[in-house]
């Protein structure tokens, strides 16, 4: 149904502040054949109306200058304006908005935001019935969210008002169904994702175990007849031989520490958790003592305040604790006073631990880059290493259910973080 059919003679007044939602009901109603007059409040919608006379107003309720309410009481009380049919526009926030809609006059209230083929079916159904005289008013008193409220209002109105809460309330249960059938499809959807992407990642892993084992055959066969050729045959090399030689059995030395950085950092996604009570206090501790020999060498100043327990594995608490102190005592190497800090503090529901230094600090500008494989902010000829040992901290971590972070300043210092439920 259009225009056309409803006899539609008079604009449609469309009194609405948002200009955004006035254009978009403006442009519904013209593809349906109407004319249509704009006014962006409820004063400037009465003198719309009064000075062409429109056969339907749709409003909406919260307005500057004059509410959609205050309008619709004063098209009531117009002479000229009183039989006009008022369809009101609300969120319905508020279950009272139909009760003041009544005793305002409003012929009809649709929700926002609205489905236009409902609207356009309310607008059409006002359009197309006989102008009638307004009825006598009643009053009643109405129990609305447990509250009585007095309406005076004509009983058609009354009527039709509450066959609009019925209305509203089936079209919005039919969209909740929907979104709700929506949600289920991309659910399943997700979780077949998911399981697709733990499924590559399982095989990335294993083709990383693979390959990082199978390249130690070669690696030490080269060590190994470096070695001897520099054994057997050094007095027959040149002093830049050896020197060739020694550089090929470095390099495979590193090599061969980066191949055991990737299997660790492959088993720590692969192997199973034993959770218990870790006396994170003791295990720190421990592992302090294994880096005693730096410790008493470089004269570091190691301060370790009380830690509480946490539950988790203790193997792979062990590596965090190890790989963080590792960190720190390396990257203190150059201070003639050297300090690591090792505390704890609670934030909600999760344990916090920190290793604090005073070394060579970083960039906060790349700290998201810390805890990803292969990445490092200082060279290799500033400070050894592969780049794994922060990547390994994290997947432990977040297998925990925790969180990493790092704070550090150029020359200054840092201090890395780590979170486990509590």
């Amino acid at each position: 149904m259009t225009a056309e059919s409803t006899g539609m003679q008079r604009p449609i007044l469309v009194v609405e502040d948002s200009m955004i939602q006035a254009e978009l009901l403006r442009r519904l109603l013209v593809r349906q054949g109407y004319p249509v007059t704009l006014a962006q409040d409820g004063e400037a919608g009465l003198a719309a109306a009064r000075k062409e006379l429109p056969g339907l107003i749709i409003s909406d309720i919260n307005m500057p200058v004059m509410d959609g309410f205050e309008m619709c009481r004063a098209v009531r009380e117009d002479d000229t304006l009183k039989n006009i049919p008022v369809i009101l526009l609300t969120m319905l926030s508020d279950a009272t908005d139909v009760i003041h809609g009544l005793n305002a006059g409003a012929d009809y209230y649709v929700t926002k935001p609205f489905n236009e083929q409902y609207l356009i079916s309310r607008i059409e159904m006002v359009l197309t019935r006989p102008p009638e005289h307004r009825e006598a008013k009643v009053e009643m008193e109405l129990n609305v969210g447990g509250t009585m409220h007095r309406v005076r209002a004509e009983p058609q109105q009354i009527l039709n008002q509450f066959i609009s809460i019925y209305e509203n309330a089936v079209l919005q249960n039919r969209e909740l169904m929907f979104a709700q059938e929506q949600l289920t499809k991309l659910g399943a959807t997700l979780e077949d994702r998911a399981h697709e992407l733990e499924e590559s990642n399982k095989d990335l892993e294993s083709f990383a175990y693979s390959v990082s084992h199978d390249l130690r055959v070669p690696l030490r066969a080269i060590d190994g007849f470096s070695s001897i050729v520099l054994r057997r045959y050094e007095d027959k090399l040149d002093d830049e031989g050896r020197r060739y030689l020694n550089v090929v059995r470095d390099n495979t030395r590193k090599m061969g520490r980066l191949i055991d950085d990737i299997l660790a950092f492959s088993r720590t996604g692969r192997q199973g958790m034993s959770l218990s009570n870790v006396n994170m206090d003791a295990l720190a501790r421990e592992v302090l003592e294994g880096f005693e020999p730096d410790i008493v060498r470089r004269d570091i100043f190691v301060e370790i305040s009380p830690l509480p327990a946490a539950q988790g594995d203790l193997a792979m608490l062990r590596q965090v604790w190890v790989n963080l102190l590792s960190n720190a005592i390396k990257f203190t190497c150059r201070k003639t006073s050297a300090t690591v800090q090792l505390g704890s503090y609670r934030e909600g529901s999760e344990l916090v631990y920190f290793i604090k230094d005073n070394g060579a600090g970083f960039d906060m500008r790349y700290s998201e880059k810390l805890f990803g494989v292969f990445q490092r902010l200082h060279g290799v000829e500033e400070f050894e290493g592969t780049g794994i040992g922060l990547a390994i901290v994290k997947r432990i971590v977040c297998r925990h259910g925790g969180r990493v972070w790092a704070e550090g300043m150029v020359d200054e210092g840092a201090t890395f973080y780590f979170a486990l439920p509590g």
